[in-house]
């Protein structure tokens, strides 16, 4: 027997993100090198996703995320909220 299955998963994080990397200037290097981050927002949703779809503590240009709560010193700093799953068969 063969299924399609869509597997919807929501990760819901608490993100704290150090003030000098949310001015413009921060903003438009990171565009320009590594993604398009238009601004401070932008740049929230791409920590959540690397969190979310790669499980990743490091994030590129950025550096290690740490759990709230771990005594490193790092740039951005979160807690995970909430975990959804579903599915639906096709």
């Amino acid at each position: 027997m063969k299924k399609t299955v869509t597997a919807t998963i929501t990760m819901e994080y608490e993100i704290e993100i150090h003030d000098e990397y949310l001015m413009q200037e921060m903003i438009a290097e990171f565009n320009k090198l590594f993604c398009l981050i238009n601004n401070a927002d932008d740049l929230f949703g791409h920590v959540a996703i690397q969190l979310a779809q790669f499980d990743e503590h490091f994030i590129e240009g950025l550096g290690a995320a740490k759990k709230e709560g771990s005594q490193a010193e790092r740039v951005i700093t979160f807690k995970e909220v909430s975990f959804n799953s579903d599915y639906e068969i096709n």
